[in-house]
């Protein structure tokens, strides 16, 4: 070893002299820093620092990365159709303050070799919940964003209200509902504006109590509607009976 850190001097303080490339075990053999074993072409057992762009390139495959220190960034690019980074071990840290993984398989990379799908990202598939704009997210929900959520579509697996047409429904009678309504101060079935500010609304449960509410007014529709059909027909008789 030695020897080795001997030869490594000597080449460094002749290398600006004869300007030449550095070679170490050209041949055959591998070289090793801090360590009587290698077991690789360049095997470095300590703590290793990298200054530059670093260059990475194996069968199929190019990696150029540029690493910075104090808050520099990391980039790697590829020309490799196949994953160009992968992730594991029981902790991750990637910046603190942007990624946070503390155990694999909790976060697994698109296109990662055992990943469902090539373009599938899962975040937690064992279990615990997910926050975005929060570091407390609720245990009671997979997801817990403190902000706005913007969307083209949002599919919510619900039940629905069509069992207000069931012919065993009971459908309250308006002055019911007016007497509710005075005492309570907001409708039957429904959740109270304190209860909601509170908890906040839940989207599959209200969704389905207004549908209920607005097949109820149907109903109450088509009620006043044959009450108004049948005062016609009663108008209609009585202005015939005038008229003989």
């Amino acid at each position: 070893m030695k020897q080795l850190l001997y030869a490594l001097l000597l080449l460094a303080i002749a290398q600006p002299l004869l300007a030449q490339n550095m070679l170490l075990n050209r041949t055959s053999g591998n070289v090793g820093i801090g360590t009587s074993n290698p077991n690789y072409k360049l095997h470095v057992s300590g703590t290793s620092g990298l200054i530059g762009e670093t260059y990475i390139s194996g069968p199929g495959l190019t990696y150029t990365a540029n690493v910075g220190l104090n808050g520099g960034a990391l980039r790697i690019n590829s020309t490799y159709s196949g994953p160009i980074l992968l992730l594991g071990g029981p902790q991750l840290f990637l910046d603190e303050d942007q990624l946070q993984v503390m155990s694999f398989p909790g976060f697994l990379l698109p296109g990662q070799s055992n990943s469902p799908a090539p373009s599938t990202l899962l975040i937690n598939p064992l279990g615990g919940s997910v926050g975005i704009g929060t570091n407390s997210p609720s245990a009671s929900y997979k997801l817990s964003v403190n902000g706005s959520i913007r969307a083209k579509e949002l599919v919510v697996e619900t039940g629905w209200a069509d069992f207000v047409f069931d012919k065993s429904y009971r459908l309250r009678p308006l002055a019911e509902v007016e007497q509710f309504i005075n005492t309570h101060h907001h409708l039957p079935d429904m959740a109270p504006a304190s209860e909601i500010a509170q908890n906040g609304v839940a989207v599959a449960e209200v969704t389905t109590k207004m549908m209920q509410k607005i097949e109820e007014l149907t109903l109450y529709v088509i009620a006043q509607q044959k009450q108004l059909d049948a005062q016609k027909r009663q108008i209609r008789q009585l202005k015939a009976r005038q008229n003989r």
